[in-house]
This record gives structure tokens, C-alpha cells and sequence, in this order.
């Protein structure tokens, strides 16, 4: 499509996901502390921090695993993510058929939260405390990142 400009200009179209899994993610991030929705190239994700620890991508959900957690849901019940025919880390993709599917991966996503989080601490004798003050902000310690007290 050309604009009047003159400048070529593409359509940009949206990537599919699962609608039915979004109010999945939203209940899971209202759940816990410290975890928050966002987006990644505009689908629904899950973030801890920065960082992404889930994310809604075309018919399924993948989450960034711990190395050994990883291998057993790939030998289990998920597979490696795979873009362009390249495996990118430690990401899971599931497929669950249902939200009732869904809901049991919780305490997998709860696993990816806590891996994520843990990852921004600093290590004993780093001088870096901006991970510190940020998980100290919001309300979120090293063994603390759970569900969220009523």
C-alpha cells in the first residue's frame, strides 16, 4: 500500500493466539505477587520484572523453565519451542485443549515465576542491588513469590 506521501507502507497483522487462554494468564498474574501482564510483539505475556517468563503465542503457551525442570516437561508433557526450525533455550510450549488443561499448568508457571525471579538477585558478594530494591518494592523476596494473601 502506498500512502499519499508516497512512502510504501505495510499492513501490519496481528499474530494469532488463543483468546481463551488470555483470562487464563490474567487470573494466574492477579493470583501472584510480583508478576505482571504485558506484551511481547503484541500478545499477552507474563513478566516478572523485565523479564518474560511466559507468553501466549499461537495456539498454546510457552514458559522459560529452569535447564532440569525443562528436560522432564519436554520428556512429560511439553515440547521445545522452536522458531524457524531452531529451539530457543529453555521455552516449553504447551498446548492445553481446555482451560480446565490450562489451569493445571500453574504450578509450572509458578516454577518459571520463581526461576525468573531468583535469577535477578544478585549474587553474595555483588555490589549490584537494583534487582534487590526491586523485588524488595514489590513485596517480592527470594522464597516470597507466591500466591497472592487475602
Amino acid at each position: 500500500m502506498i500512502h499519499l506521501s508516497g512512502k510504501v507502507q505495510f499492513r501490519v497483522v496481528p499474530i494469532p493466539f488463543r483468546a481463551d487462554l488470555r483470562a487464563f494468564l490474567t487470573e494466574f498474574v492477579e493470583q501472584h505477587r510480583g508478576v505482571r501482564l504485558g506484551q511481547m510483539f503484541g500478545l499477552p505475556a507474563g513478566y516478572v520484572g523485565r523479564r518474560l517468563f511466559v507468553c501466549l503465542i499461537e495456539d498454546g503457551v510457552i514458559v522459560r523453565l529452569p535447564p532440569d525442570v525443562a528436560q522432564r516437561e519436554i520428556r512429560t508433557r511439553g515440547e521445545p519451542y522452536s522458531r524457524r526450525g531452531r529451539v530457543l533455550g529453555m521455552w516449553v510450549m504447551y498446548r492445553p485443549r481446555s482451560i480446565a488443561a490450562a489451569r493445571r499448568l500453574v504450578p509450572v508457571l509458578e516454577v518459571a515465576a520463581r526461576h525468573i525471579a531468583e535469577r535477578q538477585l544478585p549474587t553474595p558478594n555483588s555490589q549490584d542491588s537494583t534487582s534487590q530494591t526491586w523485588l524488595g518494592s514489590c513485596g517480592v523476596g527470594r522464597w516470597d513469590l507466591g500466591r497472592k494473601r487475602k
